[in-house]
């Protein structure tokens, strides 16, 4: 792994699976005197050929593992034998091993050299916020597909130039005092460990009641990447174990004044209350038993087509507009969440046939912010439960747009299906707080058909598209592919399983 630049030519190095894997990057003697990295490109021109923007690439290789939020400066030069516009990516260590879709965007080659200077925060994967990368990939036919030769030269990296060692910002998200990064308290060397204080004894205007520790300072996105995150619940006098982590947010018992001590030896860490309000207690939460029942409709995957004389035939063609998210259902929280906040999710769940739902993190609902929120649901006819540990993700915040909101995107499948979810739980981690109300329906939404809006629910309801389950729906066979009236066997019709003869 000590190459620096690595390329992917289609046809070039083919694999068992009949693509093409990377290799150190060819070099090649310019007539201008000097040499540079190439990649052949070829051609992908051929509409039988199933083309894609990566069939060939090239790869700036780090030579190491960037934390999440670090500073990166990079630097090359380029050009190419014709005009293009490549994409950019995050990819990990090995070459083709993608891990984000988006690096230091559009890259756009004429055939003359260019410079290319960009500052840039590393990002991470917003659902796996330790997962990050080494390498920037240029997918080279985004735009042009015939045979193009890439120029690179002068590749590096440069990260600014940070404070290393343990510093503690802190807020008090009651009254409203703001982290501040920049001047975040350095900790102190004892005889055995680190020490630091937040707010100050005597001035309760300066209590607070959340840290951020991190090992970075002088960066605000890398103060974030390089922080620490404690094991449990920070109890008043208690050592708990830490680990490297994103965004780590720790939530304290109460406001006030703290000491905090670090024993990096033995990677624990102890926060000590000096002043303040009383610590806040875990609360019992239960489940809302509001029962949500969303009879999600047929998806629109047919579109008009015209029969031998040139008329139109409604309906008849495959490549409709219908999408995942026709038929929605959200959860709302009581506020915005933060970046980083440790909630648990949990719900009960079934479905008139099998179903898969994706999930995504909305401001409210239908205002969609970030693709991941807590990973695929599959629903079943039989009841199932689920529950899982959910971190907001750092890319649903953008500024004033926090996320409030979970989607399910309950068109994922073709055919009309009735969604069940009941005793549904979101609470933080800590029990300190239900973020939903425990009774009622204030807090849950229901979208039904494309060009709908979501509405909230109230109480126990069935949620039902006017006029479209009607006993007249498409009819699929178990498979999930779309069959006539005549068929034999097993049939799902408007989200109902029945045997046709």
């Amino acid at each position: 792994f000590k190459i620096c630049a690595w390329g992917k030519q289609r046809g070039t190095n083919v694999n068992e699976d009949g693509g093409s894997d990377p290799f150190p990057a060819e070099i090649v003697a310019l007539p201008e005197g000097g040499h540079a990295f190439i990649v052949r490109g070829a051609d992908c021109a051929d509409p039988s050929a199933d083309a894609s923007a990566w069939d060939n690439q090239f790869w700036i290789q780090s030579p190491k593992q960037w934390k999440a939020g670090t500073q990166i400066k990079i630097h090359f030069r380029y050009k190419a034998s014709q005009n293009a516009k490549v994409d950019t990516q995050i990819h990990h260590q090995n070459p083709s091993d993608y891990m984000w879709w988006n690096a230091v965007g559009e890259v756009s080659f004429t055939t003359e050299w260019q410079e290319f200077d960009k500052v840039f925060s590393w990002p991470s994967d917003g659902a796996r916020p330790d997962d990050t990368g080494w390498s920037i990939a240029f997918n080279l036919n985004k735009e042009v597909k015939t045979a193009t030769d890439f120029y690179f030269d002068d590749l590096s990296w440069n990260i600014m130039q940070l404070d290393e060692g343990y510093f503690v910002a802190s807020s008090n998200t009651t009254t409203g005092l703001a982290y501040d990064f920049d001047n975040a308290t350095e900790f102190t060397q004892g005889s055995r460990f680190l020490t630091a204080r937040v707010g100050t004894a005597g001035k309760q205007e300066t209590w607070v009641n959340e840290v951020m520790i991190s090992t970075i300072r002088g960066n605000d996105q890398a103060f974030k990447g390089a922080t620490l995150k404690p094991s449990g619940t920070v109890v008043s006098g208690t050592w708990l174990d830490y680990t490297e982590a994103s965004l780590a947010k720790i939530k304290l018992p109460a406001a006030g004044v703290w000491d905090i001590t670090i024993a990096p030896n033995y990677g624990q860490m102890k926060f000590d209350k000096v002043e303040g309000e009383e610590d806040k207690q875990p609360i019992e939460i239960n489940p809302n038993p509001t029962v949500v029942v969303v009879n999600g409709v047929e998806r629109d995957d047919l579109a008009d087509g015209t029969d031998n004389d040139g008329n139109v035939v409604i309906k008849e063609e495959e490549g409709g507009t219908g999408q995942p998210w026709d038929n929605q259902f959200f959860i709302l929280a009581n506020r915005p969440l933060d970046a980083g906040e440790e909630t648990v999710i949990s719900f009960k769940y079934k479905s008139s046939i099998d179903a898969k739902t994706t999930t995504q993190c909305h401001v409210l609902p239908g205002d969609y912010i970030h693709w991941g929120a807590i990973g695929d649901v599959n629903f079943t006819t039989e009841e199932q439960t689920f529950e899982m540990d959910f971190t907001i993700p750092a890319e649903a915040n953008s500024g004033d747009r926090k996320m409030q909101s979970i989607a399910f995107n309950m068109a994922e499948i073709k055919a009309a299906c009735d969604y069940t979810i009941w005793d549904v739980v979101w609470k933080l981690k800590d029990n300190t707080e239900s973020l939903i109300d425990q009774t009622g329906g204030k807090n849950f939404f229901v979208k039904v058909g494309a060009g709908t809006s979501p509405e909230v629910v109230d109480g126990i309801v069935s949620i039902v598209a006017d006029g479209t389950n009607n006993g007249n729906g498409a009819i699929y066979n178990i498979a999930g592919q779309r069959v006539s009236s005549s068929y034999k066997g097993i049939v799902i019709q408007n989200g109902k399983k029945y045997i046709a003869k």
